[in-house]
C-alpha cells in the first residue's frame, strides 16, 4: 500500500496512542503501565484514567458533491482540532470517476479505508488511493478477492489493533466477470475474517457495509433481526463486529440491534452530514466499546474559522505529503487560572488545551420504588451499573430524577422511600424534583428522605401553608460546577393537585400556570447573574403521548397545558420532564428539547450531552436520546441493589411471605371490582348496623404489573397493584351527587358495589335526600366528588390489607 496519506495518518494515530500509553505518572508516582485491580477505572498506582478514546467519522453517498465536501471537509478538520484521536472511514458511493476530486480529498485527508459501492464499481478504479474493501466481491478465475480490493486492513495504534471489514451487500456486477456473494455466504466470509482479526490481536471490528436500511429516523432506534434482515445478518453483531457503518440507501438513521451493535448512516449528498463514533478503549483490559454515536449536518455545526488554506484543494494543490512531521506548542508548561482563546480556534492560547466543556445529563423519572428485579418490571441493578460505567467514561456526567421516586413496590413503600434515597446517594446524584406521589404518606417523610439525602429536592413552586415561604424540605434550584462552567438546575411540580390525597398535601400550596413561568424566569436570571453559563429545568409535569425513536418540533400549543414556552427564550436551556409515563424527544419554537422516558424503569432513561465553550459561554445540545432498558440488560448486575435490601431486610422480609394461591390470571378490572366488593363488606360490618350502606368503591387505580398472574401471593404483590396509603372512610352524600358522581358515572376508574339495601335504591335516588357510602381517603377527599367524610375505618387498613386477608382465606384459590 503506497498512499503517503494512508501511512501519515496512522502514524500520527500510533504516536499519540504511544504518549498515552507510554507511562503515567502524578507529582510522587510514576507507573510504566496502569494497573486497574480494583476495576474503579482509575490506575492503581498514578490515579490517571485508564481509558482513552478516539472518534470514527463515516462519510458516505457523497457522489462528488463538491458543495458537500467542503462543508464536509470544515467540519471534519475543525472536529479533529478538538479531538485527541481520529480515523476516517467510508460506506461507498464517495465518487462518480476514476481521477476525481473526492478521491485526491480521501487520500490528502487520510482515510483508512472504503467499502466498494456502486459509484466506486462502476468507476473501474485500478490503483486506489485510500483502501477499497469488498471482502465478497470474488474474481471468478482466482476465486479470491478481487483486484484491487481487499478484505480488511487493521490499523495498529500503540497496544491497540482496529480492524476494518468492507462489503457490499447487493450484486450490481452485470459482467459476469464478478461472484458477489450475498446473504449467508457474505456472512460466513465476515465471520472467518472477524475471526481471524480477533485471533491476530484486534481489539475492535468496524464494518463498512454498501448497504442499509430502508428508512430514515431521527433518532437512535432499536431494530429486530428481521428489521435488519434484507442485507444484515444480526449473528454478525454476537462477537464477530463491534460497529456498522452503512451507506448506499441515501437514509439517515442510527439504530440499535438485539446485541447492542449500532449501525449507522448519513446522506452527505444532501445533508452534508457526517457519522461519528466516539470510542471508549480500557488500557488495562485493551476491550473497546461505543461510548456515543451521533449524525451531524455541517450547515447546523458550529465552524471554528476554518482558513481558506485548509479548504479542499484542487489538484494542483494537493500537498505531496512525505515524512509526518509533529510539532508542539512553545510553552512554558505552565497552566493558566482562566482560558483564552483569541484566534477562535477553540483552543486555549495559554494551556493548549481544548476550550470546550462536554457534559451528559442522564435523567429517570416516575420510578416509582422500581429497586428490585420482578416478573413484571426489572430492577436498577443493571442500570446501577450503565450509570457508574457512564461516570468513568463521561468527562462529567449528571444524575437527575424528574420525580416520583419511591412510591410502588414493597421494599420502597415499607421503608417509605428510604431505600430508593440510599441508592441515590450511592449514586451521588445531582438533583430530584418532587412528584405528587412524593405526598402519598404525607410531607413528613418528604421531610424524613430530604434529611436522608446527600443530594437536594428542588422544587421551586411548593409553598408552606402557614409562613407562606417555601417549604422546607425542597429548595429552587442548585448549582453545579464542571470543567470552569457553572450548571444550574431549577426543579417544579406541575398542577398535580387532582392525583394527590387532599388530606396529604394540606400543609402546602403549588404555585402554577403563570406564577410558576415567573419564579423560573426570576430564579434563572438571579443564575445567570450570579455566572452560571446553562440551566437545566426538571418539571414533575409533562407532555401527554409518546413519540419513541424521533425528535418532533412541537409548539406553545402542544406545552401550554404544563409549560410556558417563554421559558425557553434565554431562561431554560434543557428540561427533563415527568408525571405522564409517556416516552418522548420534543424541541420546542426556541429548540429547546424536552426529554422523558415512560417510567417503572421500563422506559429505559433520558440522556442528553452538551459542550460549551468555557470562553464565549456558546453551547449546543450535542445529543438528546432515549436509552432504552435493552442498552444495559446485558450488563452485570450492581451489588448495590443486595446491599440496600440486606440492611432494610427485618422491615421488608415480612411481605415476601406467601398469603395464598391465586389460581388464574386476574386482570386490573377484576381486582378493582373485587377492592369494590371488600370496601363494602368491610363498611356494612363497621357501619351496617348504624347506617344504610349504598354502596362501596371509588376510585380504584391500580399500578405496574396492574394484573395479577396464576400462582403463590404475597403481601409485596399486592403492595405492588395496591401501593397507596388510603385509609376507608364512611361518608354521606346528596343524592343528585351519588347519581352523577357514581351510579351513573362515565369515569372507568370508578368501580362499586352495591349491597341489597344499594340495589333496593340506585334506581329511585332522591336528588335532595342524604345516603351513606364506603369508599377510601383519595375519594372522600377529592373535592368534585362532593363528599362528607361520617367516619374513618380502623387505622392503617388499605385496599391491599382487604385483599390480603381474602386471599388468606382462600379468596382467589
Amino acid at each position: 500500500m503506497k498512499n503517503k496519506a494512508f501511512f501519515k495518518s496512522l502514524f500520527i494515530l500510533f504516536l499519540l496512542f504511544a504518549l498515552l500509553l507510554g507511562g503515567c505518572k502524578t507529582d510522587e508516582l510514576q507507573c510504566e503501565k496502569h494497573t486497574d485491580e480494583d476495576n474503579n477505572g482509575v490506575c492503581d498506582v498514578c490515579y490517571d484514567s485508564v481509558f482513552i478514546y478516539f472518534d470514527i467519522f463515516s462519510v458516505s453517498n457523497l457522489f462528488q458533491n463538491e458543495d458537500a465536501l467542503n462543508k464536509i471537509d470544515a467540519y471534519i478538520k475543525d472536529t479533529q482540532k478538538k479531538d485527541r484521536l481520529s480515523l476516517l472511514v467510508s460506506a461507498g458511493d464517495m465518487r462518480s470517476e476514476k481521477d476525481s476530486k473526492i478521491s485526491r480529498w480521501m487520500s490528502a485527508s487520510g482515510f483508512a479505508a472504503s467499502a466498494v459501492g456502486k459509484s466506486e464499481y462502476e468507476a473501474g478504479i485500478k490503483n486506489p488511493s485510500t483502501p477499497l474493501l469488498a471482502i465478497n466481491v470474488i474474481d471468478t478465475e482466482t476465486q479470491s478477492v478481487a483486484v484491487p480490493y481487499h478484505s480488511s486492513v487493521t490499523v495498529v495504534s500503540g497496544s491497540i489493533k482496529i480492524g476494518i471489514i468492507g462489503a457490499v451487500s447487493e450484486d450490481f456486477d452485470k459482467s459476469g466477470k464478478y461472484d458477489i456473494k450475498t446473504g449467508d455466504a457474505l456472512t460466513a466470509l465476515v465471520k472467518n475474517e472477524a475471526a481471524a482479526l480477533k485471533n491476530d490481536g484486534v481489539d475492535f471490528i468496524i464494518y463498512l457495509l454498501h448497504g442499509g436500511y430502508g428508512e430514515n429516523t431521527d433518532s437512535v432506534n432499536n431494530v429486530s433481526k428481521d428489521d435488519l434482515a434484507d442485507y444484515y445478518d444480526t449473528s454478525l453483531s454476537d462477537g464477530y463486529v463491534d460497529i456498522v457503518m452503512e451507506g448506499g440507501t441515501g437514509n439517515t438513521y442510527r439504530l440499535v440491534d438485539e446485541y447492542g451493535v449500532y449501525h449507522i448512516q448519513a446522506c452527505s449528498s444532501d445533508a452534508a452530514s457526517v457519522v461519528r463514533a466516539e470510542i471508549a478503549v480500557n488500557t488495562v483490559t485493551e476491550k473497546a466499546s461505543v461510548r456515543t454515536v451521533k449524525i451531524t449536518e455541517t450547515d447546523k455545526y458550529i465552524i471554528n474559522d476554518i482558513s481558506k488554506d485548509d479548504a479542499v484543494s484542487d489538484e494542483d494543490s494537493i500537498p505531496d505529503i512525505s515524512a509526518p512531521e509533529i510539532s508542539y506548542p512553545d510553552n512554558d508548561g505552565s497552566a493558566c487560572v482562566k482560558h483564552k482563546d483569541n484566534n477562535s480556534d477553540t483552543i486555549c492560547d495559554i494551556c493548549f488545551e481544548s476550550v470546550l466543556v462536554y457534559i451528559d445529563f442522564y435523567s429517570i423519572n416516575d420510578l416509582h420504588g422500581k429497586l428490585a428485579d420482578a416478573d413484571s418490571h426489572p430492577g436498577v441493578d443493571e442500570l446501577t451499573t450503565y450509570l457508574k460505567n457512564a461516570r468513568k467514561t463521561d468527562d462529567y456526567a449528571f444524575f437527575l430524577s424528574a420525580g416520583d421516586l419511591w412510591q410502588g413496590s414493597a421494599e420502597s413503600n415499607l421503608t417509605k422511600g428510604l431505600i430508593l434515597t440510599d441508592w441515590m446517594n450511592e449514586l451521588d446524584f445531582t438533583a430530584s424534583a418532587i412528584g405528587n406521589h412524593e405526598f402519598d404518606w404525607g410531607d413528613e417523610y418528604i421531610k424524613v428522605n430530604s434529611e436522608a439525602a446527600e443530594f437536594p429536592f428542588l422544587a421551586i413552586n411548593i409553598y408552606d401553608r402557614v409562613t407562606g415561604e417555601l417549604a422546607d424540605y425542597c429548595q429552587p434550584s442548585v448549582t453545579v460546577e464542571a470543567g470552569g462552567v457553572q450548571i444550574g438546575i431549577i426543579g417544579a411540580i406541575g398542577d398535580c393537585y387532582s392525583s394527590i390525597a387532599t388530606e396529604k398535601s394540606q400543609n402546602v400550596y403549588f404555585k402554577v400556570g403563570s406564577q410558576l413561568t415567573t419564579l423560573v424566569k426570576n430564579e434563572a436570571d438571579r443564575l445567570r447573574k450570579s455566572g452560571v453559563d446553562f440551566i437545566v429545568y426538571l418539571i414533575h409535569d409533562g407532555y401527554e403521548s409518546s413519540n419513541y425513536g424521533f425528535t418532533k418540533k412541537v409548539t406553545k400549543t402542544n406545552l401550554a397545558s404544563y409549560y410556558d414556552t417563554s421559558l425557553s427564550d434565554g431562561y431554560i436551556d434543557l428540561v427533563f420532564e415527568g408525571h405522564t409515563h409517556q416516552g418522548y424527544l420534543l424541541q420546542d419554537e426556541y429548540g429547546v428539547y424536552h426529554l422523558q422516558n415512560r417510567g417503572d424503569n421500563k422506559g429505559g432513561i433520558s440522556h442528553a450531552e452538551i459542550w460549551i465553550n468555557s470562553v464565549t459561554n456558546e453551547y449546543s445540545v450535542d445529543l438528546a436520546e432515549h436509552v432504552s432498558h435493552s442498552a444495559y440488560t446485558h450488563l452485570e448486575d450492581d451489588p448495590v441493589v443486595n446491599d440496600l435490601l440486606e440492611k432494610y431486610d427485618d422491615i421488608i422480609s415480612p411481605s415476601k411471605q406467601v398469603l395464598g394461591y391465586n389460581a388464574t390470571y386476574r386482570n386490573s378490572d377484576y381486582l378493582r371490582q373485587l377492592a369494590a366488593n371488600l370496601y363494602y363488606e368491610a363498611g356494612e360490618e363497621m357501619w351496617g348496623d348504624k347506617y344504610n350502606i349504598v354502596l362501596g368503591g371509588g376510585f380504584l387505580s391500580v399500578r405496574s404489573p396492574y394484573n395479577l398472574y396464576a400462582g403463590d401471593v404475597t403481601y409485596a404483590d399486592l403492595q405492588a397493584l395496591f401501593p397507596f396509603d388510603n385509609q376507608l372512610t364512611l361518608c354521606s352524600v346528596k343524592g343528585r351527587d351519588l347519581k352523577n358522581k357514581f351510579l351513573e358515572t362515565s369515569n372507568d376508574d370508578y368501580f362499586i358495589c352495591c349491597g341489597d339495601y344499594g340495589n333496593s335504591v340506585k334506581n329511585n335516588i332522591n336528588s335532595n335526600e342524604t345516603y351513606y357510602i364506603i369508599v377510601d381517603t383519595y375519594t372522600a377527599y377529592y373535592s368534585p366528588n362532593k363528599l362528607t367524610v361520617v367516619a374513618e375505618y380502623t387505622p392503617d387498613v388499605y385496599a391491599r390489607d382487604l385483599l390480603a386477608e381474602y386471599i388468606k382465606n382462600g379468596g382467589l384459590s
